[in-house]
């Protein structure tokens, strides 16, 4: 089998900008990222010569999109959704659940982890978040009040035996595991725990943190607010190195500013861009559900009827697009918040996450000028390729 050698302006290599250059692939690897590009030899050539070549994202919060979503329970809207994350220059992701039954999680988490197996036709499933059961109550947002329960470890040890190794991040509110038995137990089997949808204190918050926690769910969102006088978990985020926090950029979720102010405190490697999207992402306005709750989106935000926002229909460019904009950022760091950090919080970023000898071929072609995603590489296999 030939090796491919994919050609760009510039690439967004793990240490170096380089340009132009090229990426050599074979098996799906890649073997060699070279400051210059070959005159010659036997390769199948990918040119895109005015283009830039970047780590693929990952997404390691996206309920659905395109019209399907994860608590769909079926092949084909996993399927469907992979396709439609490609498109926006994801190569990878966490399928994402809401607050349900215990029936229904079972048999979600069961569909999953077939479609890990069987393999996806876009994006990758690299595992699954469990977003709730376990929350507070008093800030559920979009969950379902009627699912909500307490952290329990041996419900929490089935799901994990279930998945198999594949559950990869819980949300959870700490203020309600007693002890902390949840956090550790889920810790013990290498499953990344996030506070979120909580009203811990930022004590609390900080207890949590050495118990084993050490990701935020969409910061600011689904948490008491940030008070100079009661800091609480985002707080507590703001100023713990180890913790790395999700951000919504949207402009909806959290106003540019705020933006501003969380990679100030954060610094750019302890942030990772997430999209939170629902099946609305990629449609029109109109009325949508959410893990069995009613959902209208207008001009492209999403609520339920009581105003809570429920989710998103953000994409993972666009993130990054926002992120500039409303930033200081460079590109090489908003690309690391969407790629390398979330890699490394749900334990991936030893196969993905960089342009690396060695890691999977998983990475985004880019246009220059615009940002638009011209092509969407997973494992070394074109996925998407605009126009086409």
């Amino acid at each position: 089998m030939k090796n491919q050698l994919w050609i760009g302006k510039r690439i967004l290599a793990k240490d170096q900008d380089i340009g132009p250059g090229a990426i050599v692939v074979r098996d799906g690897k890649i073997m060699e990222v070279l400051e210059r590009v070959p005159s010659s030899g036997d390769f199948i050539r990918y040119e895109f010569a005015k283009s830039i070549i970047a780590p693929g994202f990952i997404d390691v919060h996206v309920h659905g999109g395109d019209g399907h979503d994860v608590m769909d329970g079926t092949q084909d809207a996993l399927n469907g959704l992979a396709l439609h994350l490609a498109s926006t220059g994801t190569t990878g992701f966490l399928a994402t659940t809401v607050t349900a039954s215990d029936e229904q999680l079972r048999s979600v988490m069961q569909t999953v982890r077939d479609a890990m197996a069987q393999g996806t036709t876009g994006a990758q499933i690299l595992g699954l978040h469990l977003e709730g059961p376990y929350i507070h109550p008093k800030r559920k947002g979009a969950q379902n009040g009627e699912f909500i329960r307490k952290p329990n470890p041996d419900e929490l040890k089935h799901y994990i035996e279930q998945m198999g190794g594949a559950l990869r991040l819980m949300t959870m509110a700490p203020e309600l595991d007693a002890n902390f038995q949840t956090i550790s137990l889920a810790k013990a089997y290498g499953v990344t725990v996030s506070a979120g949808h909580s009203c811990c204190s930022f004590e609390t918050a900080d207890a949590a943190f050495a118990a084993g926690i050490t990701h935020a769910t969409h910061l600011f969102n689904g948490m008491e607010p940030l008070h100079h006088r009661n800091p609480g978990l985002a707080g507590a985020v703001l100023s713990d190195d180890r913790v790395t926090a999700e951000v919504i950029a949207d402009g909806v979720h959290l106003h540019p500013g705020t933006l501003r102010v969380v990679l100030a405190a954060k610094g750019v490697r302890r942030v990772a861009l997430i999209t939170d999207c629902m099946r609305a992402g990629n449609l029109s306005d109109g009325q949508y559900d959410l893990g069995g709750l009613k959902v209208n989106v207008s001009r492209g935000i999403a609520r339920t009827d009581e105003g809570n926002l429920a989710g998103s229909t953000l994409n993972m460019i666009d993130a990054v697009r926002n992120t500039l904009r409303w930033t200081d950022v460079s590109l090489r760091d908003a690309v690391l918040m969407a790629s390398a950090n979330p890699a490394r919080q749900i334990g991936w970023d030893r196969q993905k996450g960089a342009l690396a000898v060695g890691l999977d071929a998983d990475f985004v072609v880019l246009n220059e000028e615009n940002l638009n995603v011209e092509a969407t590489v997973v494992r070394g296999e074109m996925v998407y390729r605009r126009g086409s």
